[in-house]
Formats: structure tokens, C-alpha cells, sequence
């Protein structure tokens, strides 16, 4: 089993080969080892999220951060980026079922993809501007909608 296990977060390809391949918007290692001490510092850094804006739960928090940094680009400052590692973490494992399933994991994470609500106010046509789709999005994000939808995905050490 790989002492380290890889963390990603990535546009759905579509193609469940390509699904743990890059590109990745993030992607880090983290040593087994070090799996539960980040676990408690995704609590503290919710717990932080969640005195900022109601979330119907600390998931919802992870997730609406993370999609909230996806839109606005903001992914490569270095405590952006910290934060948002430990969010993904908090995702990855926020359930006995998904930390069974990452404790014989090489790889673990979330594919992302545009959510039924953000299709559904999508411009109907493809003009010039993204001007629309931008405040669509902003719209969504402003109510508390994720503009995209989460699928947990893992490459395991062993067959399923």
C-alpha cells in the first residue's frame, strides 16, 4: 500500500480512464500518516468558514469554498491553496464509507462538473460575451449554490 495518497480535484472528463489523470485544478500528496491530523485542521478551517455564511453542513462548506475558488480563479496563492487542500481532504473522508474506500486508496478526490442549476440558467445562446454566464454563476454563488456538482472518485490498491 502507497505510504502516500494522492489528492485531486478535477473537471470531469467524461471518461472514467481520464478520471484520476491531469490536468488537475489541485493535486498534492499527503502521507497516510498525516490523514487525521489534517482532518482536524479541516474542522478548524470549516468551523472558520461556517462563522462567515449559514451551510447546511460542513460538506456544503467545503464544497461551496472550493467551487467559489474554481470560478474566480483563485487556486494558486499558497494559503489559498492550504486551505483548499485541507477542504478537500474534509470531502474525501467526510464519511466512514469514503474513508474505508481512501484507506486502500492510491489516489482520492472530486470531478467536478457543471450542476443541474448552473445548466439550467446557462445562456441559450452562445454570443460574444460571457458576460451572462458570469452573472449566472455569481447569481448561484451569491444564494448559496454550488455551480457545479461533486462525484467522489478513487483509484484503489486493490479491486472493488
Amino acid at each position: 500500500m502507497a505510504e502516500v495518497i494522492e489528492f485531486f480535484l478535477k473537471m470531469d472528463p467524461g471518461y472514467e480512464a481520464q478520471s484520476t489523470q491531469p490536468p488537475f485544478i489541485l493535486h498534492f500528496g499527503l502521507p497516510r500518516a498525516k490523514l487525521e491530523n489534517t482532518r482536524k485542521q479541516a474542522e478548524a478551517a470549516i468551523r472558520g468558514l461556517r462563522q462567515q455564511r449559514p451551510f447546511a453542513n460542513d460538506s456544503h462548506a467545503a464544497q461551496f469554498t472550493l467551487a467559489s475558488s474554481v470560478i474566480t480563479g483563485n487556486l494558486h496563492h499558497p494559503d489559498v491553496k492550504q486551505i483548499l487542500s485541507l477542504l478537500l481532504v474534509h470531502l474525501v473522508t467526510d464519511s466512514p464509507e469514503k474513508r474505508e474506500t481512501v484507506a486502500r486508496s492510491k489516489m482520492a478526490g472530486y470531478l467536478i462538473a457543471p450542476s443541474p442549476q448552473a445548466l439550467a440558467h446557462a445562456p441559450e445562446t452562445t454570443g460574444g460575451t460571457y458576460m451572462a454566464a458570469d452573472n449566472a454563476l455569481n447569481g448561484l454563488m451569491k444564494d448559496g449554490i454550488s455551480p457545479f456538482r461533486f462525484r467522489f472518485a478513487a483509484l484503489t490498491s486493490e479491486p472493488q
